[in-house]
């Protein structure tokens, strides 16, 4: 049996491409495809094998500014041969799925995620672009989400890395998928309970703009600098006395909708109005409001249109 593995591109060694691995290690014989190949920068199980690269592993800078040429990736994944191949399996978080397989062979994708830069994350990969180069993404966005959903129908099955990612799976794709999570290298941690706790965290991550390690850092920060805080609630907030009437009213004016307020027999326990007193945080930490309720809701329904 011919496999062939699909996996958007191989820049580095990250989850996606630790998850390679083991497939590479499940079908040692299997073929790697793959928009952009950076040698050296993947494991040896993977650089030993044969990798099949796009034409876009010719064109300018694209092993640093790969994201400058999304447009050009449907193209770039539908240009590989998988003729002869009996089984596909696509390593996929872009455009992998999108892979073009013969007619008798069977298509597994397993999915991290379908196209986070596009469904999901738009803003907080495009957000700091200027205005007319964001407005270029957006369109090239809109083509790629009508792609990603015509080529549905060349993946037999769908396998998603966790119950979140399943469940985008069909609220994007409108398809069911298995949840099969990834391996754990269980190996590489190990337990010893002679061992005192420190008094630091330390985070593990891509520094990549959708794991939003800006927000973990400031929220440390804040915390972290007043040992007075600690065993403490701390309330953070406008500081506004707030009707959820008005709340209510405001949504329907910012989004334009003409949907009715509906007001009910209020329910044990209701919540009439609601003021968040964050004078202990404006104490401790001088923290204040950076913005309004009214932008607040402002944001996170711009937000919602965009990404629901």
């Amino acid at each position: 049996m011919r496999v062939a593995i699909v996996h958007d591109w191989l820049l580095g060694m990250r989850g996606g491409e630790r998850i390679l691995n083991v497939f590479c290690k499940i079908f040692p014989q299997a073929e790697l495809f793959t928009l952009i190949h950076d040698k050296g920068s993947v494991d040896h199980i993977l650089e030993e094998r044969p990798i099949h690269t796009s034409f876009l592993q010719n064109l300018p800078g694209v092993k640093t500014k790969y994201r400058s040429y999304l447009p050009l990736f449907p193209l770039a994944v539908e240009s590989f041969d998988l003729e002869g191949f009996d089984l596909v399996i696509s390593s996929s978080h872009c455009v992998a799925k999108g892979a073009r397989s013969a007619k008798a062979a069977k298509h597994f994708c397993y999915c991290y995620t379908p196209m986070r830069y596009m469904w999901v994350f738009f803003d907080q990969y495009f957000g700091a672009y200027p205005p007319w180069k964001k407005s270029l993404v957006r369109l090239a966005g809109e083509y790629l989400k009508r792609w990603d959903i015509a080529t549905l129908p060349r993946v037999d099955e769908f396998i998603a890395i966790s119950r979140t990612i399943k469940d985008r799976i069909q609220d994007i794709y409108k398809r069911d998928s298995t949840v099969i999570y990834p391996p754990v290298e269980i190996d590489k941690f190990k337990f010893d309970p002679s061992r005192k706790r420190g008094d630091y965290y330390i985070c593990v991550s891509a520094l990549v703009p959708y794991k939003r390690i800006d927000i973990m850092i400031e929220a440390f920060l804040v915390m972290g600098s007043h040992p007075k805080a600690v065993g403490k609630a701390v309330n953070f907030g406008t500081g506004k006395d707030i009707s959820v009437n008005y709340i209510a009213k405001k949504i329907k004016e910012i989004s334009g909708s003409d949907s009715s307020i509906v007001h009910t027999k209020d329910r044990i326990a209701q919540v009439r109005r609601l003021n968040c007193d964050y004078s202990l945080a404006k104490k401790l930490f001088g923290w204040k409001p950076k913005v309004n309720i009214d932008e607040s809701l402002r944001r996170n329904i711009e937000w919602a249109k965009e990404n629901l």
